[in-house]
């Protein structure tokens, strides 16, 4: 069993739909910017333009893509649980092997290890928060993990 949750930002916005925000506005930034350096006196800003829209479409194409391995991501296989909740951060790693307790709050999960604590926070819409908890909840009832409400 693998299942992937795609965390977005904290706008209430699907993935899909900020993929799609993200690539547009650079675009449109790279075309701000290459008219600024042909048509006015302006290099130097339109430089900066593009260089953001670049940014821009690219994190709109990894950031948001299951595939990708930049995107902020929330996946859980049968061995263990993986998430990513900032573009540059690495991903984390946790084995099922090594969860004591799961503390589902509202804005956290906090996994009790056997030597230490990882904290997941969530920085996405509800509707992922929801599922990344009801997700949780199912496996750690399967795997006898007791968990502990806020």
């Amino acid at each position: 069993m693998e299942k992937t949750i795609l965390i977005g930002t904290n706008n209430n916005f699907s993935a899909t739909t900020n993929k799609w925000l993200f690539s547009i506005t650079g675009i449109i930034l790279i075309l701000l910017g290459t008219r600024m350096v042909w048509t006015s006196d302006w290099e130097i800003v339109g430089i900066m333009f593009i260089v953001a829209g670049l940014h821009q479409v690219f994190f709109g194409l990894m950031g948001f893509s299951e595939k990708s391995k930049y995107a902020l991501r929330f996946k859980v296989t049968d061995s263990l649980i993986e998430y990513r909740d900032a573009f540059l951060k690495p991903t984390v790693q946790v084995n099922w092997n090594e969860i004591v307790k799961i503390r589902l709050d509202d804005d956290k999960v906090i996994f009790s290890l056997t030597d230490k604590n990882e904290t997941f926070k969530f920085r996405s819409n509800m509707n992922a928060c929801q599922e990344i908890k009801e997700m949780l909840k199912g496996i750690a009832e399967e795997k006898d993990i007791p968990l502990a409400d806020s």
